[in-house]
Order: structure tokens, then C-alpha cells, then sequence
């Protein structure tokens, strides 16, 4: 099967010339973390459509979803309209999927009625503006359950794989197993797996988005389970260039590379993914 691949936007050098060498290299779409300003969205869906990339989605803002689940916290009503911005403006601009988050946090465990009912507001809205929703696998296994529990059948309602989540947050769960058959977009990215600490709080540290192929995670697994629910739409990685080194190196010859060297890299290990040979 051919798939088509896609990449987040890194904002290294100008838009022009990152949209540029994104073109250059191969991939034929890529994502946006949504800003509040719509004026700067239309500005990098314009561009990006002017090279003939597809917009493949926007990433909803993510830091603050743990409030939308408390009962009394003035928050979670900021934050709810927050996702319904970042609808809209998905919807206006005719990006098809928002990535949004179940939960942001590892000490909290238990979904509540209110924070279904914010969720519900948001994939009602979402249905009315034609707006797919994809739910990422993160960390907050309860929050997302209890979501596709009550909304599994909401056609608004889909699931976005992430590969390095599931190996750093999910606790070797197959969350291909659980959600796949409502797969609607990927990030593909490979981590070295959990570090040995015991601090909740360094959890984050974990999901160092290297690329396929560098890290830990079972490839030929990932593409056979995608090939399995016969998902025929973009493959997406979401990496980061110049991130963490919480294990040590993990990205320095990452920064000592071009941009267009970094994202030739890419790619190829994009090919090497579907093809088997990682």
C-alpha cells in the first residue's frame, strides 16, 4: 500500500523556506500547532497549500486539558473554549482533523461526569462544523477511555497513534487494539523508552520525539497493526530537531545536520518504516 507522508512544522528558518525544503524532500503534507491568531493560521495554510502541501491538521493547545475535567476550577470553561476556537478556525480555514488531548498530567486518575460534559460541547461542536476530532494517546489512559466510552460512535470522534506515547505513557499497552479502528491521523517518533527514575514529574522526559528507527519502539509491529484496521490516510511523524537530551546525545547529530539534511533523514526512515526495514 502507498501511503502518503506528512511532518509538523518546526519553524526552522522562515516559513517560506521551511514549507520549502519540506516540499523538496518528499513529504506531501504537514501539521500546525494552532495560534490563537487566525490571521497567522490563514498565513501558513496559504503557504503551505501554494506548494501543493495538504494541511493535515492543527494541534489543539494541550497544557491546561487536566481542567476541563474539575468540577470548580473557573479554568476549565477557558479552556474548553479554547478547544472550540481552535475549531472554528480549523473549520474556516478547511483543515480537517484538530489533535486534541484527553488529559495533560500523571497524578490525577479519575474522569469526572463534568469533564465528559465539556467533551461532549466540544465533539457536538466539532460534528457541526465537519471538523474531525483526533484524540491522541497520551498520558491519562482513564481520561481517554472514559471518552470513547461515552462518544465511541460520535462521527466526529476519531483517534490519532501516537508511537512514542505508547511506549513512554501507556504502560505497553496496544492502543491500536483498543482505538484503531477509529484511526484518522498518526505521529510517528521513537524514544529510548522509560528512564530509570521514579519521579512521576520527569515522565515528560521520556518522549524525546527522535526519529523512526533511533529509539525503541517496534516498527514493523506499528505498521502492521496500521495495515490491519486498513488505514489509508496520511502517515505523519511529529519530531523535534533540537529537543531533549535527557539520555545523553539523543539529538546531537540531529542539530549538527542541515535542516534539509535533518528532513532528507526523515523521510527516508519514513520509507524505510513502510517498506519494513526498521
Amino acid at each position: 500500500m502507498k501511503y502518503q507522508f506528512a511532518i509538523n512544522y518546526m519553524g526552522e528558518g522562515s516559513l517560506e523556506e521551511n514549507l520549502d525544503l519540506i516540499k523538496k524532500v518528499g513529504y506531501e503534507g504537514l501539521f500546525f500547532g494552532w495560534t490563537p491568531n487566525v490571521w497567522s493560521n490563514r498565513r501558513n495554510v496559504l503557504a503551505a497549500r501554494e506548494r501543493d502541501l495538504t494541511v493535515t491538521s492543527f494541534h489543539s493547545p494541550y497544557v491546561h486539558m487536566k481542567y476541563i475535567w474539575r468540577n470548580d476550577d473557573p479554568r476549565a470553561e477557558l479552556t474548553t473554549e479554547e478547544q472550540l476556537v481552535c475549531l472554528r478556525h480549523c473549520a474556516a480555514l478547511e483543515v480537517p482533523v484538530m489533535i486534541i488531548h484527553a488529559f495533560c498530567g500523571f497524578l490525577d486518575h479519575e474522569p469526572t461526569e463534568i469533564g465528559l460534559e465539556r467533551y461532549g460541547r466540544i465533539i457536538e461542536e466539532a460534528e457541526r462544523l465537519g471538523v474531525m476530532l483526533g484524540f491522541e494517546n497520551t498520558e491519562g489512559d482513564e481520561y481517554l477511555a472514559a471518552i470513547f466510552d461515552r462518544y465511541r460512535d460520535c462521527p466526529s470522534v476519531g483517534f490519532c497513534f501516537d508511537t512514542g506515547h505508547e511506549l513512554v505513557y501507556n504502560g505497553g499497552k496496544d492502543m491500536m487494539a483498543l482505538y484503531g479502528e477509529k484511526l484518522v491521523h498518526t505521529h510517528f517518533n521513537d524514544n529510548q523508552g522509560p528512564l530509570p527514575v521514579d519521579c512521576v514529574q520527569n515522565t515528560y522526559y521520556y518522549d524525546l520525539h527522535q526519529v523512526m528507527g533511533d529509539g525503541k519502539v517496534d516498527w514493523k509491529g506499528v505498521m502492521n497493526r496500521i495495515e490491519k484496521v486498513g488505514y489509508q490516510g496520511f502517515l505523519t511523524c511529529e519530531l523535534s530537531k533540537n529537543g531533549r537530551d535527557h539520555y545523553p546525545g539523543t539529538h546531537d547529530r540531529y542539530r549538527a545536520m542541515t535542516f534539509e539534511e535533518y528532513l532528507t533523514y526523515t523521510y527516508d526512515r519514513m520509507v524505510s518504516v513502510v517498506e519494513r526495514k526498521l
